[in-house]
């Protein structure tokens, strides 16, 4: 199942919404994703730099393999899960901060992060990724 993933910013875990729906299907303390992309709207980012608050405006989106912790939103389910990164030794940290730049980076530098091919998204802000790009 294809869905977009984001920090909730009310009840601090990791939100999972439908790309074909759009509708959030339930929230997870944390969630793999294959064939990731990282996502930025800049006009929602403007609006942070502008105003000050937060709000959703970053998220990744792939392929849902497997969450932890799932509580379904109002009754809807996820479907099939295929897997988990618990195999994976070498992950990359990947973060966003809308103040220090336009983009998700590598954690500790300035290098631009567009796709993972696994990642994993945790409720404390822990983006671990396998296979950047």
């Amino acid at each position: 199942m294809k869905v977009s993933v984001y920090r909730n910013l009310h009840n601090g875990l990791i939100s999972i919404k439908s790309a074909s729906s759009g509708l959030v299907l339930g929230h997870a303390k944390s969630v793999d994703i294959a064939w990731a992309d990282f996502v930025v709207n800049e006009a929602g980012r403007q609006k942070v730099l502008k105003e000050k608050q937060k709000n959703v405006h970053a998220y990744v989106k792939g392929l849902l393999l497997n969450t932890i912790g799932f509580k379904p939103y109002k009754g809807r389910s996820l479907g099939p899960v295929y897997g988990s990164l618990d195999t994976i030794h070498k992950v990359t940290i990947v973060s966003y901060n809308p103040y220090k730049a336009p983009h998700f980076v590598i954690k500790g530098t300035s290098d631009k992060v567009t796709k993972a091919s696994l990642c994993t998204v945790s409720y404390d802000g822990t983006i671990a990724g396998f296979g950047i790009e």
